[in-house]
C-alpha cells in the first residue's frame, strides 16, 4: 500500500443493521456515512493507492477526523482484530478541570461521590444475574487449617493506605523473589532432559502460569517509600533479581490522576505496573487469540503477588482503569509494550473504602 492510503490505518468501516459507520479506533470517534460520502471516500482511497496522494486523508481531516500518519501497525505481530481491540479500548486523559472555577475543592471527594452515586444503580441492574439451579450434590465445607487457606479466606482489596509509612525492603525483595523472579522447575527440567532428542524447549518459569512459558509480563515499580531504595521508577530484572532505575520520583497525586481520578492508592509504599511485552508472544504465536493471554498472565501473576503480600500483613489495591498512554509514557515503554494492570502495596487501614472522601449527604455505600 502506498503512503497516502496508509494514513488511514486508524480507521475501519463497520456495517451495522441500517447504516455504515466510519470508526476511528484510536480517538474513539464514529461517523454515520450516507451512500454518497462513502463512495466519495472509497474513490479517493483507491486513487491514493495508485498515486500515493492523500486525498482520502485530506477529505476526512477537513471534516473533523484525526489523521495520525504512522501507527506502526505493520509492526503489530498479530492480525488486525487484536490491534483494533488494543487501541480501541485505551483510555485517553481528558483536559484537567482541577483548580479551575467551578471545580471541586477536593477532586477526590468529587470522584468518590460520582462513583458512589453510580454504584447505587448496580443492585437493581444485577437482579436475576446470579440465579443458579438447585444443587443436586451438596459439598462439604472445611475449617481453615493452614496459612494458605487463611490467606484465601481473609483476602480483600484495600482502598485506604496509611500516609507516611515505609515498606521494609526485605518484604519487597521477598515478593519479587517468590512471585516474579524466573526460576527453575526440577520436574520440568528432568522431563525435558529425558526427552531432549524429541523436544526443542525454550521458556522461563515463575510461580504463576504463563502462555507458552514465554513470561511476557514485565514488572515496573514506582517506589514511594521503601526502606533503602530511593523514590523513583524501576524495572525489575527477573533473571538477575535486581532493579534498574528508569525514572525519577512520581507523586501520589499524579498516580491518582493517571488512575482516572481514583484516590485509593494514595499513601501506598510502592506501585506495581504490569507491562506486557507483546513481541515475546509474537515470537511464537501469530494469531490474535493469544492477545487474551496477555491479561490472563498478568492476572495469574498479580493474584500471586496479592496473596503473598496479604500474607506479609500488607494491604493491596488493584486497578484496571488507568490512562494507558500516559502511564506508558511515564514508564518509557516502546511500541511493542503496553501496561495492562496496576497494583499498590503498603501499610493500610484495612478499609474497603476511604470514608473521609464520601460526600456529606451520602449515608449508604452500596
Amino acid at each position: 500500500m502506498m503512503k497516502g492510503a496508509a494514513l488511514l490505518d486508524n480507521f475501519f468501516l463497520y456495517f451495522s443493521e441500517n447504516e455504515v459507520i466510519l470508526w476511528d479506533v484510536v480517538h474513539h470517534d464514529q461517523w454515520a456515512l450516507d451512500k454518497e460520502t462513502l463512495i466519495n471516500i472509497l474513490d479517493k482511497f483507491y486513487s491514493d493507492v495508485q498515486t500515493g496522494e492523500t486525498k482520502a486523508a485530506d477529505f476526512l481531516q477537513s471534516n473533523g477526523a484525526f489523521i495520525i500518519g504512522d501507527l506502526a501497525r505493520k509492526q503489530w505481530g498479530w492480525d488486525v482484530l487484536s490491534w483494533f481491540y488494543h487501541y480501541g479500548t485505551k483510555l485517553s486523559l481528558p483536559p484537567s478541570t482541577e483548580g479551575k472555577e467551578g471545580a471541586s475543592e477536593d477532586p477526590r471527594v468529587s470522584w468518590v461521590g460520582q462513583y458512589v452515586d453510580y454504584c447505587k444503580q448496580v443492585p437493581e441492574k444485577a437482579k436475576g444475574k446470579y440465579n443458579y439451579p438447585e444443587v443436586d450434590i451438596p459439598l462439604n465445607s472445611f475449617p481453615t487449617t493452614n496459612q494458605l487457606e487463611s490467606v484465601f479466606g481473609t483476602r480483600f482489596s484495600s482502598r485506604k493506605f496509611v500516609p507516611g509509612t515505609t515498606l521494609k525492603r526485605e518484604l519487597l525483595e521477598k515478593i519479587l523473589f517468590h512471585c516474579v523472579k524466573f526460576r527453575t522447575s526440577p520436574f520440568v527440567e528432568k522431563f525435558y532432559k529425558a526427552h531432549s532428542d524429541k523436544i526443542n524447549y525454550f521458556g522461563y518459569f515463575r510461580s504463576s502460569p504463563a502462555g507458552g512459558a514465554l513470561q511476557a509480563t514485565d514488572i515496573y515499580l514506582i517506589v514511594h517509600s521503601v526502606q533503602g531504595i530511593d523514590p523513583g521508577i524501576y524495572l525489575y530484572n527477573p533473571i538477575d533479581h535486581g532493579l534498574t532505575k528508569v525514572g525519577g520520583p512520581v507523586s501520589h497525586d499524579k498516580i491518582r490522576r493517571l488512575l482516572v481520578g481514583q484516590p485509593y492508592a494514595e499513601g501506598a509504599a510502592v506501585n506495581i505496573c504490569f507491562v506486557c511485552k507483546f513481541n515475546r508472544f509474537w515470537s511464537k504465536y501469530r494469531h490474535s487469540r493469544i492477545y487474551r493471554m496477555a491479561y490472563l498472565e498478568a492476572g495469574h501473576l498479580s493474584e500471586n503477588i496479592f496473596l503473598y503480600a496479604h500474607s506479609l500483613k500488607q494491604d493491596v489495591f488493584i486497578a484496571g482503569a488507568f490512562y494507558d498512554e500516559e502511564f506508558e509514557s511515564l514508564l518509557k515503554l516502546d511500541k511493542d509494550s503496553a501496561m495492562v494492570f496496576f497494583m499498590a502495596i503498603g501499610e493500610g487501614e484495612h478499609a474497603c473504602f476511604p470514608v473521609e472522601y464520601l460526600p456529606s449527604d451520602s449515608t449508604k455505600l452500596v
